[in-house]
């Protein structure tokens, strides 16, 4: 069983490599994030002539599930670590948007979805949890509020891509959301 290492036992390096890390994984999880989520109901509702309710619903299930999931990988950051869940949440994330490019029916989106939320619960919790041990008391707020302004780049970035892939396939703003 791993633990999470403390921030005394972390060199000054170390420290401003993880952070860095964050920050990056940070850009790429709100950028894809927003890259593809606001075209779902496009793609959707528009080009398949789905029902509007049906994409809400399914996106109101994504939403409800990631946040339950959220603190019970919290709870498991506690135990293993964070490194370990974001990466593999980060992974898990991928392959659920990746899967919605071919995802043309209720149950593969429901699936695709879920499979993405269960991805973006995994690495949620143990980021902010990981942010917290890497950086001292100080300077902990001023962190806090650059992942804010790193994730609203990511979430500028990633809209006006989408919004631009869309116009090529849906499935191109799955795969880039990857």
């Amino acid at each position: 069983m791993t633990t999470i290492a403390q921030p005394t036992t972390l060199s000054d390096q170390q420290r401003r490599r993880g952070i860095a890390a964050l920050m990056i994984s940070n850009f790429f999880a709100w950028g894809g994030f927003f890259l593809i989520i606001p075209l779902i109901a496009v793609h959707y509702v528009e080009n398949l002539e789905w029902a509007a309710g049906t994409i809400g619903l399914l996106l109101a299930i994504r939403q409800f599930s990631q946040q339950a999931l959220t603190t019970v990988f919290g709870v498991v950051c506690d135990r293993v670590g964070p490194r370990p869940l974001i990466c593999l949440g980060m992974l898990v994330r991928a392959a659920g948007f990746a899967s919605m490019a071919i995802a043309d029916t209720f149950t593969l989106v429901l699936l695709s979805l879920l499979l993405a939320s269960l991805g973006g619960g995994m690495f949620e919790s143990p980021k902010a949890a990981a942010l917290a041990h890497l950086a001292d008391p100080q300077s902990r707020p001023r962190l806090y509020a650059r992942m804010g302004v790193i994730g609203g780049l990511g979430v500028t970035v990633g809209t006006q891509l989408g919004a631009i892939l869309i116009k090529v396939d849906f499935a191109a703003v799955c795969l880039a959301s990857t």
